[in-house]
């Protein structure tokens, strides 16, 4: 075995010239996998919109086939960081995403592009708290597949930062098919080209956040917690408390100025740290 500061990988002959073999197999049948839900294939529109088991299903997409090529190739459950808890990584899968999200927030109140009410929370506090188990269930299927699987193959053959780099430019682009048939409301507001643009940049970003707890916890877990976690804040907790502009989605959310600057500062600042370790290690 292979251990790059956490993220083991078979290192024998076999699993090196299998590894981008792999990544293409792996991106491809995802990609397949996922149109049978997010494409009118079977209707007048995506399974995918119906929400429920379907909304479960499409993110589950890449787990599946990241475990169905675990099986195939006679893999095991420590390469995809299962086996282990994560230790104190677990506690910034928490707090990372209330310091990449908070800031961009508190901007947008101050500056008058929406207005933050913590009163409205009350008496629902309850169960939007009941929803968190779920969306660390969805972000469990997603996360097999891309930081389980897909980086640490990457991560074989590439840098930190080309590694991070392609599974952020992949997880975003798996996202498309949703975005440009209006999934994302937040896209319905810019011009379909700005929004993905914004959201590419914001989510690989976002990707140097998530490989780097990958790596250096050597675990899946604290990604799926700041991948959970960080969904349901600012879904459940933000939309509860927020109260939109017209010009909000501009600046705050998945598709916004805000984001993509937050990613750019993201993927600089963890790729630096990881350079920095990789300098200290040797």
């Amino acid at each position: 075995m292979t251990e790059t500061r956490g993220v083991s990988v078979r290192a024998d002959r076999d699993a090196t010239v299998w590894s981008l073999r792999l990544v293409w197999i792996f991106a491809i049948a995802t990609f397949l996998l996922s149109a049978l839900f997010d494409y009118p294939i079977f209707g007048p529109k995506p399974l995918s919109d119906l929400g429920g088991i379907y909304m479960w299903l499409v993110m589950w997409c890449p787990g599946i086939v990241a475990l169905a090529l675990v099986f195939l190739r006679k893999w095991t459950f420590p390469e995809l960081g299962l086996t282990t808890v994560g230790g104190v990584h677990l506690a910034w899968g928490f707090l990372l995403p209330l310091a990449m999200v908070l800031p961009v927030w508190a901007f947008a109140a101050s500056a008058g592009f929406c207005r933050i009410i913590p009163s409205a929370i009350n008496g629902h506090a309850l169960s939007i708290l009941a929803l968190l188990p779920a969306a660390l269930g969805r972000a469990l299927g997603e996360e097999i597949g891309w930081r389980g699987f897909l980086f640490p193959h990457l991560r074989l053959r590439f840098s930190f930062a080309a590694a991070s780099l392609v599974t952020g430019f992949i997880w975003a682009l798996w996202h498309y098919a949703v975005i440009v048939q209006g999934g994302y409301l937040d896209a319905a507001r810019l011009p379909l080209s700005a929004a993905l643009v914004l959201f590419t940049v914001g989510m690989v970003g976002e990707s140097f956040v998530y490989c780097w707890l990958r790596e250096d916890s050597g675990s899946l877990w604290p990604v799926v917690v700041i991948h959970g976690f960080g969904n349901w804040f600012t879904q459940r907790v933000m939309g509860a408390v927020v109260q939109p502009t017209p010009v909000t989605s501009l600046v705050v959310g998945e598709m916004s100025i805000g984001c993509a600057v937050m990613g750019v500062i993201l993927a600089f600042l963890f790729w630096k740290g990881a350079k920095r370790m990789e300098e200290v290690n040797g």
